[in-house]
């Protein structure tokens, strides 16, 4: 069984997806650099909303918690839109190639929770990432919240890491950027992975016993674990 961490894609992410790669494929000469930005602001915003904006939701967390959350996000939009605007606009159809063709990878068809087929974006896990997140799941699902608490934080940055590497840094290394490029690039994968981090560390450990099982839950409800590629 090969498991999955993804999201419910919309509707205009999906479409405008496939029209990339049709463009990229029928070898449009048109830029698709356009499409390409618009494309990336509305996946980065569906990533944050998927994997922070739902959980503060959740929880109902104090004023004070929800800030920081929503700040950690702000400055994570402003980052990704302003670097993948600046990187974007400057390569050709055919560099934008290679990333066109991942994407096709992250875009998943699997059933939601009525059982019917709907758009995903989501990455693998291995086997033994699948296995801690299963573990720590089970266990508070048990009643044994408070000493998975560690647990819960390894595995939520683990997955948080493995988002960013399978959502920014690989594709910017398909880019093949110049050394200015690249730079900013990482420069803005690590504001991300810096506040977000420090929000799981803030955040999971003074979170409730009922808490902490809404975000065993959701974590849970992120897994795949019967999905498809669309291409």
């Amino acid at each position: 069984m090969t498991a999955y961490i993804a999201f419910l894609s919309s509707a205009r992410l999906r479409q405008n997806g496939e029209t990339l790669i049709a463009n990229i494929e029928q070898r449009a000469r048109v830029s698709q650099a356009p499409l390409l930005n618009d494309i990336m602001v509305d996946f980065t915003d569906e990533v944050l909303q998927a994997f922070f904006l739902e959980v503060v939701d959740l929880l109902k967390l104090s004023p004070f918690m929800s800030r920081v959350v929503h700040g950690s996000v702000s400055t994570i939009k402003g980052t990704v839109h302003s670097v993948s605007r600046t990187i974007i606009s400057k390569l050709d159809n055919q560099q934008l190639a290679p990333m066109a063709g991942y994407m096709g990878g992250l875009m998943l068809d699997a059933p939601d929770a009525h059982g019917h087929s709907a758009a995903h974006v989501g990455f693998p896990v291995s086997a033994a990432t699948y296995e801690r997140l299963h573990a720590v799941i089970t266990k508070m699902r048990a009643g044994d919240t408070a000493s998975q608490v560690p647990a819960l934080v390894a595995v939520l940055n683990e997955v948080t890491d493995l988002a960013l590497e399978a959502y920014f840094t690989t594709p910017t290394e398909l880019l093949k950027l110049g050394f200015l490029l690249r730079k900013m690039a990482d420069g803005g994968v690590g504001v991300i992975r810096g506040a977000v981090h420090m929000v799981i560390k803030r955040l999971v450990p003074d979170l409730s016993h009922d808490q902490l099982l809404e975000v065993a839950e959701y974590m849970d409800s992120l897994i795949l674990r019967s999905a498809h590629a669309y291409r």
